[in-house]
């Protein structure tokens, strides 16, 4: 058991950020080019080329270190005319 620990100890943390793209979230904040959203139970800033509304559903198109690239999800679009 001693040797798995050690092993374990110094092997590199693995977590595959580039799984989030595509993911769904929420805009925490107005995104007007940069603001935050909740993305895979976590917070993260996030940058847009568009303004999305606080409360929109948001898709990660890319991931720049701790920073992603979202777009507005269509549906909201939709909501908004009603």
């Amino acid at each position: 058991i001693g040797h798995n620990i050690s092993v374990t100890f110094y092997q590199k943390p693995y977590s595959d950020l580039d799984r989030m793209v595509g993911m769904i979230g929420t805009a925490n904040t107005d995104i007007s080019h940069e603001g935050s959203v909740y993305v895979a139970g976590e917070t993260w800033t996030a940058r847009s080329e568009v303004h999305i509304p606080a409360g929109s559903s948001v898709r990660v198109l890319q991931r720049n270190g701790l920073v992603l690239k979202v777009e507005l999800v269509e549906d909201n679009l939709n909501n908004q005319d009603l």
